[in-house]
């Protein structure tokens, strides 16, 4: 679900919050007379476009071609294409908005790795996000369509250079269809510069300790870091336990909410932290 918020106005007070779902014609047509007419559009505040098709993809995740008929409510295309309209008709309003919030319940997210395999979806995703002033996203690190892991990492580097990074207030990881993401896609992730991040989630991903926690330094906004079935390597021995990495990640770098939750923490040939530049020695 993808939620635009009209610059000027607020969550907490909204004038009318209008949903439309995207596999559905006539969902889409209602919206459209609503907004256009001269008496209610100006109404309209909050604007959540949902993915409605998002349980048939959960049960076939392969399967995200759906192709619609005559009928009204006929479904069109599923998974990420329905997201890629959403960007597509935010890049094109010539409308500016207060926030793009992807709502963190549902599986759907930004395939980055397929996004920056193509030059002209990466576009649409710069200027889309160049209409709102925060962006809280849900993000997909693997699974471009390519066997060559290394091109995925290419891919990934590339969506995240071209997309204002100073924008995104908050961050969830999220693996492909059930697969983890993996050691290189998250590093493409961890190497890039997020100044305005408050709120990070992982999910099922493989990365390396140190990277982390330079990462961590850096995003000197964060107040919540959640973890859940990672696997953390090149771990300092003295934090291999959980609990104490997560309170010296809290303690050390002044970040409020750190939680690991079914993950694993693994030392490497460089247990001893003064070896990979002595960041953990500030914990």
């Amino acid at each position: 679900m993808t939620q635009f918020i009209i610059q000027g106005t607020s969550l907490a007070e909204p004038k009318y919050q209008m949903q439309v779902d995207l596999a559905s014609m006539t969902s889409m047509r209602a919206a459209i007379e609503y907004v256009e007419d001269t008496s209610s559009g100006p109404s309209v505040d909050t604007l959540i476009l949902r993915d409605n098709s998002i349980p048939e993809t959960y049960s076939h995740p392969l399967d995200v071609l759906h192709f619609f008929d005559e009928y009204d409510d006929a479904f069109l295309d599923t998974g990420h294409y329905a997201l890629l309209l959403v960007l597509m008709a935010a890049a094109n309003c010539g409308s500016f908005a207060q926030a793009f919030i992807m709502d963190t319940r549902n599986f759907q997210a930004l395939p980055i790795a397929r996004y920056g395999l193509h030059g002209s979806t990466t576009e649409t995703c710069q200027r889309a996000f160049n209409r709102f002033q925060h962006l809280d996203l849900v993000l997909q690190l693997s699974e471009s369509g390519e066997k060559d892991q290394s091109n995925e990492t290419k891919h990934a580097e590339r969506f995240f250079a071209a997309i204002p990074l100073e924008k995104v207030r908050s961050l969830k990881i999220v693996p492909f269809a059930g697969e983890g993401c993996t050691l290189e896609a998250t590093d493409a992730l961890l190497l890039s510069d997020f100044p305005s991040l408050e709120r990070l989630e992982i999910s099922q991903a493989a990365f390396d300790g140190f990277i982390m926690v330079r990462f961590l330094q850096s995003a000197e906004a964060l107040q919540s870091l959640h973890l859940t079935q990672c696997d953390v390597e090149e771990v300092p021995a003295a934090f291999l336990d959980s609990q104490k990495w997560c309170e010296g990640i809290s303690s050390g770098l002044g970040i409020a909410d750190v939680a690991a939750e079914d993950s694993i923490f693994s030392g490497g040939e460089c247990q001893d932290e003064r070896a990979r530049g002595g960041f953990f020695e500030l914990i």
